[in-house]
């Protein structure tokens, strides 16, 4: 089923490389398209670099996880968000700027977006107003901007929006586990044999050893991973890419300005934006596609 599925076919890569290309593609055509009049040298002032854009991302990405983690329900606050919704909304903010420069769209809009798709997804009903209630600042203002957002995302993301995570299937071999389990442990202690053995001879014989070698090599990358998991951003570095990001992001995606609000203000419910002539790929069951403010 994962084999088919679009997160095997759309979003899975080779390594690691073919992530950076597709940051730095990102991030030079957002110069290119709005640095067109500057030297390099006031490029390089003006713009994020690559590394001070996924130093943002990885820094919104910890706090994506800990809005998810102290999310509450207004109406019972007993109800805890799903871990399933955090992973799936980690998926989406690490897919959505893999091809969208933060200078374009800021984290901490697209962030909130991201958790309240990953809601719908996972079936973890909340309203856009209890949803807002978690948001600091203005709740009409955060929930206008989700809404506005939320489109854009999913035509980011392809409209590929289910995510396979491990739980369920870890869930249901941990329950067949639990049952065999006894039942070899006994086994082995009255004939006396060595458990390892049992894996190494039993689960894994000589002719599939090759796939316990993958297996442990797997393994051994994924505490790798883990282990050089880069921390959150110091307060201080933080604030000073912030203060960058506020001077050179897409004024046209920025709530705050008053481009954003001229573009919004001239639509209604009734009169969404379709782009008059859209990409190749853009048609789908006979709907065009539906573009952001920015793109007009």
């Amino acid at each position: 089923m994962y084999g088919s599925s679009t997160q095997y076919q759309n979003w899975t890569f080779k390594d690691e490389h073919e992530l950076v290309k597709l940051r730095i593609q990102a991030n030079s055509d957002f110069i290119e398209k709005f640095g067109i009049n500057m030297t390099s040298v006031e490029r390089a002032k003006h713009f994020l670099t690559i590394e001070e854009e996924h130093l943002m991302v990885r820094s919104y990405e910890h706090s994506l996880r800990d809005f998810c983690k102290k999310f509450r329900d207004p109406r019972d606050a007993r109800i805890r968000m799903l871990p399933s919704v955090t992973t799936t909304a980690q998926h989406y903010f690490k897919r959505f700027y893999l091809y969208n420069s933060v200078m374009d769209y800021h984290p901490k809009e697209i962030l909130v977006t991201c958790v309240y798709l990953a809601c719908k997804i996972e079936e973890f009903y909340v309203t856009i107003n209890d949803f807002v209630h978690n948001v600091r600042g203005d709740k009409k203002k955060a929930a206008e901007i989700i809404l506005n957002n939320e489109l854009q995302l999913t035509q980011e993301l392809q409209f590929h929006l289910i995510i396979h995570q491990p739980f369920r299937p870890v869930e249901g071999l941990l329950i067949d586990i639990k049952i065999a389990l006894a039942a070899v442990t006994n086994a082995v202690s009255r004939l006396g044999e060595n458990l390892d053995q049992y894996v190494t001879d039993i689960l894994f014989p000589s002719e599939q050893r090759h796939h316990l070698s993958v297996l442990i090599e797997a393994v051994r990358k994924i505490k790798k991973m883990v282990k050089n998991a880069e921390p959150p951003l110091s307060d201080t570095v933080r604030r000073e890419i912030e203060a960058k990001l506020e001077k050179c992001r897409n004024q046209q995606n920025n709530p705050n300005s008053s481009q954003y609000r001229a573009n919004y203000s001239e639509w209604d419910d009734e009169d969404l934006p379709i782009a008059a002539a859209p990409y190749n790929d853009d048609l789908g069951l006979g709907v065009e596609r539906i573009r952001s403010p920015s793109a007009y």
